[in-house]
């Protein structure tokens, strides 16, 4: 994110053959930090922290 890479490179780098898909992921990851990458399926809309 913050060495500016393009679209392309990142598409190219990470083997990823949809643009949208890479564009829902740095969407979600802008809103939500890492927790907008797990899965959400069956999971809890915002993180607890059980160990705390």
């Amino acid at each position: 994110m913050d060495e500016e890479w393009t679209y392309r490179s990142l598409l190219d780098k990470f083997g990823i053959a949809d643009r949208y898909r890479l564009k829902q992921w740095l969407r979600k990851y802008k809103e939500l930090g890492e927790f907008g990458l797990l899965e959400q399926r069956g999971r809890r809309k915002e993180y607890v922290d059980r160990c705390a």
